[in-house]
């Protein structure tokens, strides 16, 4: 297929192709995550995973946006995303972005974040995670299931950084908006350079990722929490988010893309 030709098949692919990207066999993007993997079905507020798989739609740090899928409405908490027919490649700086409904809280003074573990892969069985670390003081703490509101204690997490990209009036064929540009878009950006120095890790680099998992990050353990006896705790939850529940997630865009081999 050329260059043209897989630019109008991939009509969610917002950008005509690049030469020089595509001379490498990757199309310059950007594009969203526009397949639901898991979970199959929910219901509830909030409760449509397609809300997630239909752009980004923003609404910056004082607002909430409604076009979101949330996280507690998945059985285990997390959520898995594709890119029909193409593949996130590893091109030059982030590859890929993860958009979450962070926004600030006046009455707090503090951001409300519902943090998340951000997971790769190319076969959709084997995933990768990008590092993260809790930096919070508080996390071998017996009662530590509340945490910090600081943002900069969540290094590697999504969920972290309010939302500005929106499909419609903030965004990359109008506005000229690179949505994997934090500091442009918002949202929590991901390079595929930085997966770990594992066999997978480093296939993924080479070969690119098809598929995005995201999981709320108080179903995860946080290695850190571990003490002497091996007794762990999983990271905690942010303190405005007072109810504990996960993470809504508005949805994931991939900088370099490539049709699936």
């Amino acid at each position: 297929m050329n260059c043209f030709a897989l630019c109008v098949a991939s009509v969610w692919l917002l950008a005509a192709c690049s030469p020089s990207a595509w001379a490498s066999g990757c199309a310059l993007g950007p594009g969203y995550a526009n397949t639901v993997i898991h979970p199959a079905v929910s219901s509830g507020p909030f409760g449509d995973p397609a809300m997630a798989a239909n752009g980004v739609y923003g609404a910056g740090e004082g607002f909430q946006s409604l076009d979101v899928f949330s996280l507690d409405r998945s059985p285990d908490g997390s959520l898995v995303l594709s890119w029909d027919g193409a593949v996130v490649c590893n091109g030059e700086g982030p590859d890929l972005a993860v958009f979450e409904n962070v926004f600030f809280s006046e009455l707090a003074e503090s951001f409300f974040m519902e943090p998340v573990v951000v997971s790769v892969s190319f076969d959709g069985e084997n995933y990768e995670s990008f590092p993260h670390d809790y930096l919070g003081a508080d996390e071998r703490e017996p009662d530590a299931g509340v945490g910090s509101a600081e943002q900069s204690d969540w290094v590697g997490f999504a969920g972290v950084h309010a939302v500005f990209y929106n499909e419609t009036s903030f965004n990359f064929t109008t506005h000229g908006v690179n949505p994997v540009n934090s500091a442009q878009a918002g949202g929590d950006a991901f390079d595929l350079e930085s997966l770990p120095e594992t066999p997978l890790g480093e296939e993924l680099k080479r070969r690119g990722v098809r598929f995005v998992k995201i999981e709320a990050a108080q179903t995860k353990v946080n290695p850190d929490s571990c003490d002497e006896a091996g007794n762990c705790k999983n990271f905690p939850f942010t303190p405005n988010n007072l109810n504990g529940g996960f993470a809504d997630i508005d949805g994931v865009y991939a900088r370099w893309l490539r049709a699936v081999d």
